[in-house]
């Protein structure tokens, strides 16, 4: 039990050294740069070191969608994450859900971009044949594709 303990612990110190917020005077100038830029009405953004790694993460409301970026120390933009308003989900996503999904309901989703690709990842409540409830995330690509079910 003990080991057990002393491993969770150890755990838990690992992430918490791993995962470092810091403060917003400490992130350089060129990087914060780009999130006012970006996006000029960001509130209580919250910022992690991973400049070992060549970045810093910012996270932050926006519009009332949580935003996640990844910009390199230099202040270009690596990735991001942002949720979606429903109503702004592209048509080609919805229309598949409509079309594969019958009854089903969208419950949310997010806009990734990465290397320049764009994914759009839906997630859908839906009732089995055997009347289960079901969820699901379908990834599509920027072209109506779909990369994952």
């Amino acid at each position: 039990m003990k080991k057990v303990f002393f491993l969770l612990i150890m755990a838990i110190a690992s992430f918490t050294i791993q995962a470092k917020d810091i403060l917003p005077e400490n992130v350089p100038a060129n990087v914060k740069a780009y999130v006012s830029k970006h996006y000029p009405k960001a509130t209580h953004v919250e910022w992690e070191d991973k400049s070992k790694k060549g970045y810093y993460e910012a996270e932050f409301r926006y519009e009332g969608r949580e935003v996640e970026l990844d910009i390199s120390t230099n202040g270009t933009l690596i990735s991001s994450k942002e949720d979606m308003l429903i109503k702004d989900i592209p048509s080609f996503a919805t229309d598949y859900v409509k079309k594969n999904y019958k009854n089903a309901q969208v419950l949310g989703a997010n806009k990734k971009v990465q290397n320049g690709s764009i994914t759009y990842s839906v997630g859908i409540k839906f009732e089995s044949n055997k009347g289960y409830d079901r969820h699901r995330n379908i990834v599509f690509d920027s072209k109506g594709n779909v990369i994952k079910r």
